[in-house]
Formats: structure tokens, sequence, C-alpha cells
């Protein structure tokens, strides 16, 4: 038992003097040093196991029953219990750092910004995609709870205020666009999402989500609405009083995606009641006309030509009146060759 007790305060007097003697080197990382500890804790442990084993087994292969011989019996049989636990927690450890690792590959290289708060709003955690989009590292927003507030533009904070309202109550997730300030300045757009997150009692324990950059589209959306616009004024000017322009596709009655705004001047509609039910193209013709054009516009359509001057008839006007018109088909192709958009130009026929 004396040697014992020699063996183990050796054993702690070294791991002492292993902490002690590099007290200055100890890493700031608090991983790293946690590591370090567990370390140490698994070498004094193995000490101590290896010291038992050599102390007590040979007791236990005695035939002797007084109490000392039944003690180390039963104590070999915990030193063995303990070995045992003390490996399996060694693979648990290491499988640990497996999937921590994998963990970190993930996070590193998703191209959202995930993240986690508290119920006071502090990141719990924050993915190293923060700083692509923000400028800002993740230490920063763990450091302030309020820089991400700080960072939305201020035209949509109090849309982000409502959505936080909502996001504490809702078990749904809400989706928002706002704009956020860059650290360089630089204004960019992102999609947040996130939902309350609850644990297995039901009690509130933060919020869950993440943060996409799509700046890309909404600049493409913004620039394809102003061109939009300019064609739209451009049809409009072209549209006299006595004409109008309509696009539309080949599609059942051929729905209209557009209609110049001098339609009620040429179908008489001051009042623009008659213009609020036209959707389709074949909503304006006369009923009466309306075989005779379908086969012009197949004809059309099978032969390639890119305009055609249909044959005078009769449109719809207000107050169930008929007015003749000359039209003027002109196929738009799209990119990959098939037929996409007709427009129409429509004038009311001279007499």
């Amino acid at each position: 038992m004396n040697q014992l007790n020699d063996t183990m305060n050796k054993s702690l007097n070294k791991i002492t003097d292993q902490f002690t003697g590099n007290e200055d080197s100890v890493e700031s990382d608090s991983e790293n040093y946690r590591r370090r500890c567990l370390n140490h804790l698994q070498s004094f442990t193995e000490i101590i196991v290896d010291a038992l084993r050599k102390e007590f087994i040979c007791q236990a292969k005695s035939d002797q029953n007084d109490e000392f011989s039944l003690f180390a019996i039963h104590l070999n049989s915990l030193v063995r219990d303990f070995d045992y636990f003390h490996q399996k927690a060694g693979r648990l450890e290491m499988d640990l750092d497996i999937l921590r690792h994998q963990f970190e590959i993930i996070a590193k290289n998703t191209t959202d910004w995930e993240f986690w708060l508290n119920p006071m709003g502090r990141f719990y955690y924050c993915s190293p995609v923060c700083q692509k989009i923000t400028g800002y590292t993740a230490a920063e927003f763990k450091q302030d709870s309020r820089l991400f507030e700080s960072i939305i533009h201020p035209a949509d904070r109090n849309l982000y205020n409502q959505h936080r309202q909502n996001a504490s109550t809702l078990f749904a997730e809400d989706n928002l666009e706002i704009r956020i300030i860059r650290k360089d300045g630089k204004v960019r757009w992102i999609t947040h999402s996130c939902r309350s997150v609850f644990n297995e009692f039901g009690n509130f324990i933060g919020y869950r989500g993440s943060n996409r950059d799509i700046t890309r589209q909404k600049n493409y959306e913004h620039d394809l609405e102003k061109k939009n616009r300019n064609i739209n004024n451009k049809l409009d000017i072209m549209a006299d009083k006595s004409s109008a322009i309509l696009i539309w596709n080949d599609q059942g009655q051929r729905p209209l995606q557009y209609i110049s705004v001098n339609i009620g001047n040429l179908i008489e509609d001051e009042g623009k009641q008659t213009v609020s039910s036209i959707c389709k193209l074949n909503d304006l013709v006369y009923p009466d006309d309306l075989n005779t054009l379908n086969e012009e516009i197949s004809s059309l359509i099978a032969s390639g030509t890119a305009n055609h001057l249909c044959n005078p008839h009769r449109i719809c006007a207000a107050g169930g009146k008929a007015i003749w018109v000359d039209h003027c088909i002109t196929i738009q192709d799209d990119p990959a060759g098939r037929n996409s958009d007709f427009i129409s130009y429509l004038r009311k026929k001279q007499k």
C-alpha cells in the first residue's frame, strides 16, 4: 500500500510540474486548453490504473479470505470497469472530434449565413459566411449583440422589427427581404429567414435562421423592370388615338400580356369599363370574325413568317358595337427559336 501511495504521489507531482512548468505557454484558445487538460488527466488516470493493478491483482489471486483480499477482488473489478468506461469515453471523444471537424467544413463552405440567437438576442452561433456577406467577422457579431440590427438599412428597420415580433410568436418560419450596409459602406440585399426554437419542454430557447445574399437577383429584377417600363412607354407612344398595341401568346384563348393605354380610344370606351374585362385576344375579336382570324394565325405560325397583315375584321366596342380594324401581327421569337410572344397592331379602318 505504501508503494502505491508513493507511485500516486510521484505521478501527481509529475502532472503538476507539467502544468506549472508550461504556465506561460498555455494557449489562449479555450478549446486547445480544454484538450490539454483532458490529455493530462488521461495520463494521470492511466498511471493510477496501472499502479492499482500492480498492487491489488496479485492479492486477488491469493486464497486468503481476509477482508483485505475481498477488498482487493472488488477493487480489481472496479478498476476493470473504470478502464472500460475510460476507453469508451476516449472513443466517444474521437467521434466527437470527427463530427466537429465535419461541421466546421460544412459551416465554412455553405453559401448562407447560418445563425442561432439566444432569447436575449445574442449569438449562440454565427457561421463564418457572415464576413463574406457583411464584412464583419463572427467574433464581432458575438461580441456586439446589436451589431446586426445596426447594419440594417434605415428604410427597412421597421419591417425588420415587425418581423422579429412575428417570429417570437409564430412556430412557422418567417421570411423577408431587407437591405444591409456592409462594413465597407456598400449596400446589399439579403433574404432573412428565422423561426422561434423551443426545447422538448416547450420553453423558448432562441431564434434559428439564415441570411442569403440576393443582391445580384435584385439588381437583375430592377434592370428587367426598367427595361419593361421603357418598352411599354415606347409602345404607348407608337400607338395613336385610333390604334392600339397588344402583346399575347398562343395558348388557350390567347391571354394578353400587355395592352396599350390607347385601347380605350380605339373601342370608344372612355370610362374603361369594357377595357377592364378584356383579358384575352379572343375577348376583343367580334365573335362572327373569330374563326377567320384563327385560321390566319394558324397559317402564320405554320409558315414561320415574321409579319402578317390580316384581313380586316371587327372588334368588340363599348355599347355592343363592332368596329372594323386593320390588324398586323408580328411574331417575337425566343432565343431557342420557338414562337413566344405575338405583337398585334390594331388600327381603326378608314372609311
